[in-house]
């Protein structure tokens, strides 16, 4: 199951996982962000990528300045503790799991 980040430090952890991460950016107001979330979880029961869901909302504000979160969702991606890349808007599963190959 994905896990909620709230403070600096957990995002600093998170982002430094050793293999895949996902830091999904969203908000419970938020109609793609709702639509996207079938897809997250599938990705997430997978297990080949660690998932992580920022509620925009609740977040520490430094992880999206820190990011330059301008709109949601925005999808996160690092690989071994390196951002290899940042999808913004809904996105098929294959267009996800994509950016980690």
């Amino acid at each position: 199951m994905s896990k909620n980040i709230t403070t600096y430090e957990e995002f600093e952890e998170a982002k430094n996982i050793s293999g895949k991460v996902l830091i999904d950016f969203w908000a419970p107001w938020c109609g793609p962000c709702r639509m996207m979330m079938p897809t997250i979880d599938e990705i997430d029961k997978e297990g080949n990528i660690t998932v992580f869901k920022v509620n925009t909302d609740d977040a520490d504000k430094k992880i999206i300045e820190e990011m330059s979160i301008r709109s949601i969702p925005t999808l996160v991606f690092f690989k071994d503790g390196e951002h290899v890349a940042t999808r913004v808007g809904a996105s098929s599963k294959d267009k996800i799991v994509g950016e980690f190959k």
